[in-house]
């Protein structure tokens, strides 16, 4: 109904989230696109900066690849040439829009060059994800609960088959508890771990506006309550 997946129209007051994101890109409104219980926490989020910046995001990625198509070999996905289609592409492509297009192929959708340049910004390895795919999750990181979901933890706690984490001076200790300081688990999940962390501080690099706190917002913002 309406407007399809990526397109950029909207089409009877339907529209994709790269609809809305780019009506935003252009200072457009998009409420009425939008439920009402969304629009209020949306509109707050953009009037303090905690929007998207995409320039930063394309010079951020075109760092990375001006290191050169050799250093690209070894991350997650970066395979059959696509190391040579992005230097290619960086030297030329005036913003990010453009780096998709012009790496996309019929191999190479725009779905997949889109988590493709995530994995590239943030140095996710290809021998890394392989040991994480193989061994599945070694944590549990709650974000968010409602007030059952609380009253349901408190009860299984101690009978997780795997360790909650949260607070961050007790992450470490916690795995090293579960798993053993020595382990190949232990040192696999901590692994886990820095990647989750230089995920968020590369994405408040890239927020219209900082205030300032703690980049690490995964551990140093509390979970939502609701």
């Amino acid at each position: 109904i309406g407007a399809g997946y990526h397109d950029e129209h909207s089409s009877d007051g339907i529209a994709s989230a790269t609809g809305i994101r780019r009506l935003v890109d252009e200072g457009k409104a998009v409420q009425s696109l939008m439920p009402d219980a969304a629009h209020h926490p949306f509109e707050m989020a953009l009037h303090q900066g905690r929007s998207l910046d995409t320039p930063a995001l394309y010079r951020l990625l075109l760092a990375r690849i001006f290191r050169g198509a050799d250093s690209l070999r070894g991350l997650y996905q970066i395979d059959n040439g696509i190391e040579n289609r992005l230097a290619e592409a960086a030297g030329t492509c005036a913003d990010y829009r453009e780096l998709v297009d012009a790496i996309k192929s019929r191999h190479f959708t725009r779905t997949r060059i889109q988590r493709i340049l995530c994995y590239l910004l943030n140095e996710v390895r290809r021998d890394h994800m392989d040991a994480c795919l193989d061994s599945g999750p070694l944590y549990l990181h709650l974000l968010g609960s409602s007030e059952k979901g609380r009253a349901f933890l408190s009860t299984i706690r101690k009978r997780l088959s795997l360790p909650l984490i949260g607070n961050f001076s007790r992450i470490y200790p916690t795995l090293k508890r579960f798993y053993g300081a020595e382990s190949d688990r232990y040192r696999l999940a901590e692994s886990m771990v820095e990647l989750e962390l230089r995920s968020t501080r590369n994405y408040t690099l890239l927020m219209g506006a900082w205030t300032g706190a703690n980049r690490n917002l995964d551990f140093f913002v509390d979970p939502l309550r609701f």
